[in-house]
């Protein structure tokens, strides 16, 4: 059976709620087809909302030697990020080099970590003088309260 039909009855059974099924269908897709990068993707990002977040990075490093993705960066970077390794999701975002409040967000609390506080309080001013990040209100308040406990306002 080809390794796609594993990946779309994998994305059902996701749609479906089924996320253990769909993890399932996905590995047989990849043990199948190893170099179909979607199945990679789609696994990762289950793994990803399940916090299983090792397994994550693993499945987009593998997903992202074939492609250029920038989603799957700052996915990835978001994994690394929670597992700790600030310099990693650093880079992975300089990379991904997205547009939004949580790519912001995310940017300058890995150089707050990274000992970059100045670089921190600029990108964090940034993002709460930007109107068009206001309306992602629950990152714009994460922002607000790391730029206050980073400057002690």
């Amino acid at each position: 059976m080809p390794s796609a039909i594993f990946d779309k009855i994998g994305i059902c059974k996701n749609e479906l709620g089924d996320k253990n099924g769909a993890i399932i269908d996905y590995t047989k897709s990849i043990n199948i087809d190893s170099g179909y990068n979607d199945a990679w993707y789609y696994r990762a990002e289950i793994y990803y909302y399940n916090h299983q977040y090792t397994k994550a990075v693993y499945d987009l490093s593998k997903f992202l030697e074939n492609v250029d993705d920038t989603e799957a960066l700052f996915l990835r970077g978001k994994c690394k990020q929670a597992l700790g390794n600030y310099k990693g999701a650093f880079s992975d975002y300089n990379e991904a080099n997205l547009y939004g409040a949580d790519f912001a967000y995310r940017l300058a609390y890995c150089k707050y970590k990274l000992g970059d506080k100045d670089g921190a309080i600029v990108d964090l001013v940034r993002l709460k003088n930007n109107k068009d990040f206001v309306d992602d209100t629950n990152t714009y308040l994460k922002a607000v309260k790391l730029l206050n406990n980073i400057v002690g306002w």
